[in-house]
């Protein structure tokens, strides 16, 4: 039998490009183990979103810090060893 758990954490994002269709966002940890630790790169996609360029590139300006939540699964599950 498995068990799922579920990680929840903020980590701090960082806008360093946005050209009006893709942002890139730098993700960084700011709490327990992750503090200030780089974490990872990702991008916001205009098409995913509602918005049109020119609406893109104003909320998410070079150099606009967010605060992010994420959640994890985490699942465990037992492994048969042999003795």
């Amino acid at each position: 039998m498995s068990e799922t758990q579920f990680v929840l954490s903020k980590v701090r994002g960082l806008v360093i490009h946005n050209d009006g269709q893709i942002a890139e966002v730098e993700l960084g940890g700011i709490e327990g183990s992750e503090e200030d630790i780089f974490l990872a790169t990702i991008q916001l996609h205009v098409e995913h979103t509602q918005m049109t360029e020119e609406e893109f590139l104003n909320r998410f300006p070079v150099g606009t810090l967010m605060t992010i939540r994420t959640v994890r699964t985490v699942s465990l599950d037992p492994i048969n060893r042999l003795e």
